[in-house]
């Protein structure tokens, strides 16, 4: 919750003090900031757990999820490249997150390649990529993969109308 989390900030601020070179203190208090919506506070606190440990794949991942969300698109997609290069290009979130990126600055053709890998990867639970893979196949003139995409996320949810409208003009 919401309170148990800004309790936790003490204690890592603490465990900061009594050794400013743990990893994991800046990275619990990073990810515990994130997750209290305070993206810029997060932010500094993952720089120094990769500066101390630039090996983590999570790391890389979850400031690249900080700088999403301060839209700072092409830095973020740095950092996903790099969790995947760490994980060794098997792990779903960050191909998904730098989709998500590509397709924020319209750079379609390369959110479409990442969305593809993401749904590979993890094709039971691709209804979300589906739909933005979709319209980035609409976006790229690619007329019947996008209404392949569009009927496959209308299945879960019959009523969206805005993917309703991209099937018609598909």
């Amino acid at each position: 919750t919401q309170k148990k989390y800004k309790e936790a900030i003490p204690d890592y601020d603490k465990a900061i003090a009594l050794n400013p070179n743990s990893e994991e203190a800046y990275y619990y208090r990073a990810l515990t900031n994130y997750n209290l919506d305070a993206y810029t506070a997060a932010l500094p606190d993952f720089d120094r757990a990769i500066e101390l440990n630039p090996d983590v794949a999570s790391m890389h991942y979850w400031r690249g999820e900080v700088k999403y969300m301060l839209k700072q698109y092409e830095e973020a997609i740095i950092d996903f490249s790099k969790s995947l290069e760490l994980s060794r290009n098997n792990d779903e979130p960050p191909f998904n997150s730098r989709a998500n990126c590509y397709y924020m600055l319209k750079k379609y053709k390369e959110a479409r390649k990442d969305y593809t890998k993401a749904i590979e990867l993890v094709p039971n639970d691709a209804f979300s990529d589906k739909y933005y893979r979709g319209i980035c196949n609409y976006n790229l003139d690619l007329t019947q993969e996008a209404l392949n995409d569009f009927l496959s996320y209308l299945e879960k949810d019959p009523n969206d109308p805005y993917i309703l409208v991209m099937t018609a003009h598909s």
